[in-house]
């Protein structure tokens, strides 16, 4: 989140508010707890309001948490990055 604040984009945060304690959300999306849409990102109506005011929807993924950077040869994906 906050690497793609820089670059000038606008992302919401979509999460259940379980995944994680709110203050994983700040380090390691680099988001308050209390900025992240709740709900689930299987909620098609949801996800349909949020990309219509977003440049990105990133959802926080249930642990186990990530490594970043990721291990050589793994995939980087919005979920994971901050």
């Amino acid at each position: 989140m906050r690497r793609l604040r820089e670059q000038g984009a606008h992302p919401i945060a979509l999460c259940t508010m379980d995944a994680y304690p709110p203050v994983i959300y700040r380090e390691l999306f680099g988001v308050d707890a209390g900025q992240v849409a709740t709900g689930d990102i299987r909620d098609t109506t949801i996800v349909a309001r949020l990309t219509g005011e977003a440049d990105f929807v990133v959802h926080a993924m249930p642990p186990p948490w990530p490594t970043w950077p990721p291990a050589h040869g793994s995939p980087r994906t919005l979920s994971t990055a901050t």
